[in-house]
């Protein structure tokens, strides 16, 4: 993944990455917290190795990727994007 910065103030926050089933069924498929992305830096890069489950086929369905910020009490959503599997 690739995240874009754009502005003049660095950005903090996890990502999550979900499952979404054919059928609608959510499941969580990976996390990193604390990933940042600081100026000048106008982007980086993120490798995440996805669970290993065997009740989520990853040639079915979609990724739904959500960059949070790192909130406790209540994350806000920085940016979301999902993936078509199929």
């Amino acid at each position: 993944m690739t995240f874009n910065r754009t502005g003049n103030i660095s950005v903090y926050g996890d990502v999550k990455v979900e499952h979404i089933s054919e059928k609608g069924k959510i499941t969580q498929v990976g996390i990193a917290k604390g990933l940042a992305v600081y100026t000048p830096n106008l982007f980086r890069k993120l490798l995440l190795t996805l669970d290993k489950n065997p009740a989520v086929d990853y040639h079915k369905g979609k990724l739904k990727i959500t960059y949070l910020t790192s909130s406790e009490v209540k994350p806000e959503v920085i940016t979301s994007t999902q993936i078509d599997l199929t």
